[in-house]
């Protein structure tokens, strides 16, 4: 019956791709799949050529960290299945628009620099920047972008291979810098979920079903914590529990804290109906928060710091069966330590603050996430935009299938229900923009907490809330480049 519903499924979505384009709430988020095996489709917009134009993507690569985006490096056709799918997307589209494709990227901390050289000699060199969301601010507040919405219909914003959901949460006095969608598949590389291990689960969980938990709503923070409860364990009678001995109920990295605040529905900051951004006041919800996170991040589990703990951190500690659950990303899936895990395991989305909330929110880690912006030093963004909307539109039909269904449903998640899970996470993605554009030094403010083990978010905000109004006042002075 599963394998009927998923054969209904690619099929419906493949019709969906192609039906009339209609304009979202911005907050729902299609990412349905096709097969990526029938020919492709026309791009839905007047054809046009290039004359042998070089559309170059200058990416924020800082190693060992970020990822390194070569799409546009392939010299030719490939045996690993990924590369060849973005090898054919590549060669249509510079067949059919006489486009020649090529990429590069940064070297470390470089990125920003270079570009801010780039805006000041106003050189044409790079079409798009594929920039880390890290990085977003600065550039979009020094006049780096373009505001795409002019250029919404050439993009086809509204259509289902662009996120529809950074559209709305990242924008600035009604303007729109970042996009995301099908153009590369590091959209979805930077997702957050959460591993859990499927023998563990089945010695200390009793009869305890976490995809079942899932699917009535019922994976809490509450129950997470519950769940953390007595798993920590001394295996070598030490006394101790230590890194590289012991399990833990949960093996992490710092970028987890802010994860489980914004899953449990919290924002810092919301759009007016004018399009500025206003601080929310909602702060009791993250303290709350906070206070049931730190009771199993910090009372009865560890915090396996990768740079501290050891090579890989947390994912060393779960591949070797040390822990229950642990954070990890979309792009750590493919990590050889996951594909060598002799225990089994699953895919969790983040848990929701408790079961009054609607739905599970997915974030996009700000550190690891990639978004395009187009630099303002293009002198034709027509153009740009109309062949950036071509590599998006044959993204979906050909990379995207590829990456979904071979890279994570099928080589690196073990179980159908996984699979599913997944499914749940990339269709309710969320981009935080207090988080990404460190709003008042809210990350720090986040984690203060958790470096204490204690709940301090109140004094720690409280010492920056001047700091909170001066980058929102930034932000809504903006006016964009002239």
């Amino acid at each position: 019956m599963k394998k009927i519903l998923k054969i209904m499924t690619v099929f419906l979505a493949a019709l969906l791709l192609f039906a009339a384009c209609k304009k979202d709430d911005g907050k729902q988020n299609d990412n349905s799949k096709s097969t990526g095996t029938a020919a492709p489709k026309d791009l839905p917009l007047e054809k046009k050529t290039f004359g042998g134009m070089t559309f170059r993507v200058f990416s924020d690569y800082n190693a060992p960290d970020a990822l390194d985006f070569t799409d546009f490096a392939l010299e030719g056709d490939s045996e690993v299945t990924i590369d060849s799918a973005v090898y054919r997307r590549n060669a249509l589209v510079s067949e059919l628009f006489d486009v020649k494709l090529e990429c590069a990227s940064s070297q470390n901390d470089t990125f920003v620099p270079e570009m801010r050289k780039q805006m000041r000699s106003q050189d044409d060199i790079y079409a798009l920047i594929a920039t880390r969301f890290v990085s977003s601010r600065t550039l979009i507040l020094d006049d780096c972008a373009y505001d795409l919405l002019p250029y919404s219909e050439t993009l086809s914003l509204d259509c289902n291979w662009w996120d529809q959901a950074i559209q709305t949460e990242l924008a600035i006095n009604n303007r729109l810098y970042l996009i995301d969608g099908d153009f590369f598949f590091k959209h979805y590389d930077g997702v957050e979920l959460l591993q859990f291990n499927k023998r563990i689960a089945e010695d200390e969980l009793a009869d305890t079903n976490l995809y079942q938990l899932v699917k009535d709503g019922a994976w809490t923070l509450e129950k997470f914590r519950e769940l953390c409860t007595g798993i920590s364990k001394d295996l070598d009678g030490d006394q101790l529990i230590t890194s590289d001995q012991d399990r833990f109920a949960f093996s992490s990295q710092i970028d987890a804290v802010s994860t489980f605040i914004i899953s449990a529905g919290n924002r810092l900051v919301s759009h007016t109906s004018d399009g500025k951004i206003e601080f929310t006041e909602n702060t009791d919800k993250i303290y709350q928060t906070i206070d049931k996170v730190l009771k199993f991040y910090v009372d009865e589990t560890w915090d396996a710091h990768r740079d501290v703990a050891c090579a890989y951190g947390p994912l060393k500690i779960f591949s070797e069966g040390r822990s229950l659950f642990n954070w990890t990303m979309a792009r750590f899936l493919e990590n050889p330590l996951n594909r060598e895990m002799a225990d089994d395991f699953g895919i969790l989305p983040f848990p929701k603050y408790d079961e009054t909330q609607a739905d599970y929110i997915n974030y996009v880690n700000f550190y690891h996430g990639y978004a395009l912006m187009m630099p303002s030093s293009v002198k034709a963004p027509d153009d740009v935009a109309y062949i950036t909307n071509a590599l998006a539109f044959y993204g979906k039909q050909l990379i995207t299938p590829t990456y979904y269904e071979t890279l994570l449903t099928t080589r690196y998640v073990r179980d159908d229900e996984s699979a599913e899970i997944i499914d749940m996470i990339f269709v309710n993605t969320t981009y935080d923009m207090a988080i990404y554009y460190d709003i008042g030094g809210i990350r720090d403010v986040l984690q203060k907490s958790f470096y204490e083990g204690q709940n301090v978010f109140s004094s720690a905000f409280a010492a920056n809330r001047d700091i909170l109004a001066r980058d929102i006042d930034e932000i809504n002075d903006y006016e964009g480049t002239s």
